[in-house]
């Protein structure tokens, strides 16, 4: 399990233009900092020691319904839907790279249905989740408690060792995650919301 600190070192690494709050809420809401967690929708989940394992398990159970996947919890469908496959989101770098770009997306979704802005969050989180403009999901719920504490998390400096350590595991999953994108993916990697990062940096 990662501590806040690597949580917020690989948020930086992995995606930095990111808003690291909101990233930081959602991973703790979601998987608690578990790389490889594989959560069944029926709420029965599996912590693998590591990747191979998780993508094991993945292979060998029959899931009926959905399916939530790493690091960020990515829904299964909405894997399908980018063109994505397991692999990646059950890969660190992976799971946040599309998790942050699901949840912007589903920011603003939230944003045509509500006006204010800790019900946008919180409609926002559920969006995420269920892929339902609601508010006060349990999911949604835990997220936004978790970022109403306020507490900011700074990440590593960059000659730390649990630096080099991304660096490598980013390196060794580049090429699962490059052969993981079907040709014509819709996920766009560098995608930002103004609004949100705005937003979450002036309420701390």
């Amino acid at each position: 399990m990662l501590s806040p600190v690597a949580i917020a070192t690989w948020i930086s690494f992995c995606i930095p233009w990111a808003e690291p709050r909101l990233t930081a809420a959602l991973i703790e809401a979601g998987s608690g900092g578990e790389q490889y967690l594989v959560t069944q929708s029926t709420g029965e989940s599996f912590t693998g020691k590591n990747y191979a394992a998780a993508l094991r398990h993945f292979r060998q159970t029959k899931p009926a319904g959905e399916v939530y996947l790493g690091l960020a919890q990515v829904p299964l469908s909405a894997l399908y839907r980018l063109g994505l496959s397991v692999e990646y989101a059950l890969d660190t770098c992976g799971s946040l790279e599309v998790g942050y770009a699901l949840f912007l997306n589903a920011y603003e979704q939230a944003r045509k249905s509500e006006k204010s802005p800790w019900k946008t969050i919180s409609v926002a989180y559920s969006y995420y989740r269920t892929r339902q403009l609601v508010i006060d999901t349990p999911f949604a719920k835990k997220a936004t408690e978790i970022l109403m504490k306020g507490q900011s998390v700074s990440p590593l400096p960059t000659g730390s060792p649990l630096r080099h350590q991304i660096v490598a595991e980013w390196s060794a999953g580049l090429t699962s995650r490059q052969n993981s994108q079907a040709k014509g993916s819709s996920l766009s990697l560098m995608n930002e919301s103004e609004a949100i990062s705005h937003w979450a940096r002036s309420q701390f």
